[in-house]
């Protein structure tokens, strides 16, 4: 078992443990010699594909991002490199997400956000500050990187559109039908940059995601990498009483961003009518675009669904041409604990599920994800 030494020792250290999980004994430890109050939920990197584990990453709550080199053998060196600061030191609770990058090295996306203490002291419940989600390239050599507005390419809200309506259950909508689907809200977000690259040869060292720092949105859950995206959710603090017993005073987005620039996704990333075919040709609740107050009809980024603060999401399949246990298929680029395919074909079909504290809606939702289109990123930008 490979773990975070977890937050409030007494030391504040801040280190990965591995644990051999038939004894309970621990194998070793890797300090980082840092005291920031622990090491938050790691990922892991088997590089060379032989199912061993070769690196990890984890964040902790001053916003350092570790990556730690593993043992091959018993007897060979570890090490623990700061690999990216956030900046102003967001904490980082959640575990990243990595991508591999077909032209080589990697991708990695972290967020940041806490919902810990509630204290004199400390009061996460009530506290609104900036938060970010970061894709980063690391090749496994960089290290002491950090956020700059020139090395990263910017992303943020653009606006929202409230009370349209879309598929909450997964069943299919239409404006002429009996299921018209349940009030949402949608976003729109910064559209996908070409001018800039990142990965080899690229000129930027990543992209950032800045969420809306007034109504203390955070990002506390691990992300996606699944079909060519990056999905995750975020959890919002709305109002004066940003106490988590108020539903109506909490929300949070279902989002879904390009996994190279965190741009918008470019074609459908959900299905907002649930009839399970990428429709770019009508809004919900009879298609997947949403027209915004900016006059752009387009797929939205994310979706509110008014079941109050939302959980992580879960992805099942319901069909498959994948092995979940190879990591290596033509249609690679899913490592760490989430083997999603990326690829297009029809007969992959994922469906996700995500539970929420409660709102107007219930407290669950769930639909189906999109393929991007009929390419891949790496190959061309699909149009919408």
């Amino acid at each position: 078992m490979i773990t975070g030494n977890g937050y409030d020792s007494t030391s504040k250290k801040t280190s990965l443990m591995v644990i051999d999980l038939k004894t309970g004994d621990k194998l070793y430890e890797i300090d980082t010699d840092t005291a920031s109050n622990g090491l938050s939920s790691p990922v892991v990197l088997d590089k060379d594909s032989d199912k061993v584990a070769d690196y990890v990453y984890a964040g902790d709550q001053s916003g350092n991002v570790w990556r730690f080199k593993l043992q091959a053998k018993t007897d060979a060196t570890t090490s623990a490199t700061k690999f990216f600061t956030t900046q102003g030191n967001q904490p980082v609770t959640g575990a990243p997400a990595i991508y591999k990058i077909p032209a080589g090295g990697y991708m990695l996306y972290v967020g940041s956000g806490r919902m810990i203490y509630e204290n004199t002291t400390v009061n996460d419940r009530t506290t609104t500050y900036a938060q970010s989600l970061y894709g980063i390239y690391d090749d496994l050599t960089k290290s002491n990187l950090t956020y700059s507005s020139t090395t990263f390419i910017q992303n943020g809200e653009i606006s929202t559109k409230t009370g349209d309506t879309a598929s909450i259950d997964g069943s299919t909508t239409s404006s002429s039908g009996a299921n018209k689907g349940a009030s949402v809200d949608f976003r729109e977000t910064t559209p996908i940059t070409l001018t800039d690259s990142i990965g080899p040869g690229g000129t930027k060292s990543g992209w950032v995601f800045n969420m809306n720092a007034t109504n203390g949105e955070r990002m506390i859950y691990q992300p996606i990498v699944a079909l060519g995206r990056l999905y995750f959710t975020t959890q919002v603090l709305k109002g004066t009483d940003k106490v988590c017993s108020n539903v109506n005073q909490q929300s949070g987005w279902v989002m879904a961003l390009d996994l190279m620039t965190g741009g918008a996704p470019s074609s459908p990333a959900f299905d907002l009518n649930g009839d399970g075919k990428l429709n770019s040709a009508a809004t919900s609740p009879d298609g997947d675009v949403v027209t915004f107050s900016d006059g752009k009809t387009k797929a939205p980024a994310g979706i509110d669904y008014h079941i109050g603060i939302p959980s992580a999401l879960a992805v099942t399949f319901t069909k498959t041409v994948v092995n979940l246990g190879d990591y290596l298929t033509s249609d690679s680029g899913q490592l760490g604990s989430y083997p999603y395919p990326s690829s297009t074909s029809s007969n992959e079909v994922l469906n996700f599920h995500v539970g929420g504290t409660g709102g107007t809606n219930g407290n669950a939702a769930a639909g189906k994800l999109l393929p991007w289109g009929r390419c891949r990123w790496w190959s061309a930008y699909c149009p919408a």
